[in-house]
């Protein structure tokens, strides 16, 4: 049985990286306006400290991906379940 100190916690803990997916995906909109394809990976790789991916048109960061269109600009920013873009056909 958990505290009421622990859950509160373990809330606040959540509501820190909601907060934190938020400014990512507040991040990701600004650079796709303002960058290229390379840069935005390069960017993101730095960012998180991990290394990009490539799954056709997605771009994988751990559990963050990141569509590009056929300009190479972004189209579409998600998050993952199992590390892949999956069938995105949907996105369309």
């Amino acid at each position: 049985m958990t505290t009421a100190e622990q859950r509160r916690q373990w809330i606040e803990a959540l509501h820190a990286y909601r907060d934190d997916s938020d400014r990512m995906f507040a991040l990701v909109a600004s650079l796709a306006n303002l960058l290229d394809k390379e840069l935005v990976i390069e960017t993101m790789e730095s960012v998180l400290g991990v290394s990009a991916v490539h799954d056709g048109d997605c771009i994988i960061f751990d559990d963050l991906a990141i569509q590009f269109g056929r300009d190479d600009r972004v189209k579409s920013v998600f998050r993952t379940i199992d590390g892949t873009a999956g069938d995105l056909g949907q996105l369309d």
